[in-house]
């Protein structure tokens, strides 16, 4: 069996037609993975599917930093309050000294308040960079896609929230955001967001 088709059968299908590789079950199994296999796994799932999203969870290690080097674009959520600005600006000053992202970098502001307190303007002065993209705060709609496992783009399609994050994987990703696969045709779509295979 070829490795592509080995991964494939790793990966759990969800009802939108989209795949996800689910993380390590717990800590002492998630020490067992290398940068070389982080590596290694996004080589193969770039030969199996059209587009790859990795959610790096908000630690930085190298395994992360390989993550970035196969991405062909970063997208960094950047919550509106202080300590979190302060150590995504951080986070950018360190990526632009080793100079592999910052071309390929985009920020997004998930606004988690009722009411604004950090304001779009200060967020991107503090960051020393415009924001590209915004998700409005709706704590229904989010629970409501967690707790029913459905995503917003498809549980509420027109919904300002659905919209966004439409706009944010067409900006991204150049697809329509909420083609999901066929994979009845025999031919591979774009998902609702994902790393183009270079």
């Amino acid at each position: 069996m070829r490795e592509p088709e080995l991964l494939r059968t790793y990966a759990t299908r969800h009802d939108s037609g989209l795949h996800a590789l689910a993380a390590p079950t717990g800590p002492e199994l998630a020490d067992l993975i290398t940068p070389d296999h982080v590596d290694r796994i996004l080589t193969t799932l770039l030969e199996t599917y059209d587009q790859v999203v990795v959610d790096t969870g908000s630690w930085l290690d190298e395994r992360t930093l390989r993550s970035f080097e196969h991405a062909e674009n970063v997208l960094f959520v950047v919550n509106p309050e202080i300590a979190t600005l302060k150590a995504v600006n951080a986070l950018v000053e360190y990526l632009n000294e080793a100079g592999t992202v910052a071309h390929k970098t985009s920020f997004v502001l998930n606004n988690i308040f009722s009411r604004e307190i950090v304001k779009a303007r200060d967020v991107e002065q503090a960051l020393g960079t415009k924001v590209d993209a915004q998700l409005s705060y709706d704590p229904f709609l989010y629970l409501k896609a967690v707790n029913e496992g459905n995503p917003v783009v498809l549980g509420a399609p027109r919904s300002p929230v659905a919209e966004q994050l439409v706009r944010l994987s067409t900006s991204a990703f150049g697809l329509d955001g909420i083609t999901a696969p066929d994979e009845g045709n025999g031919k591979k779509q774009g998902g609702l967001f994902g790393f183009r295979r270079r």
